[in-house]
């Protein structure tokens, strides 16, 4: 269980850091953000919020959940 648990977590940052690669090359991350570090931070964001959920599940909606992380990624996208 622990291997696939592992192997899960490891697709899932490939797939957010392709992501926020993707997103610099074309030019929707603002400057001076580098991909990898964005791309980490919010794979541990929503991490975070998945062990909340787990254990307090009434700590956050998933409205506040959705709130929150639009806000980081206006801060970190430039969707203008």
């Amino acid at each position: 269980m622990a291997e696939t648990l592992a192997r899960l977590n490891q697709r899932t940052e490939a797939s957010i850091i392709e992501g926020f690669s993707l997103l610099a090359s074309l030019g929707i991350l603002r400057d001076g953000r580098d991909a990898l570090v964005e791309a980490r931070f919010l794979h541990g964001l929503i991490d975070g919020f998945s062990i909340h959920a787990m254990i307090d599940p009434d700590c956050m909606s998933s409205d506040e959940i959705r709130a929150l992380l639009t806000a980081h990624l206006s801060q970190v996208l430039d969707l203008a």
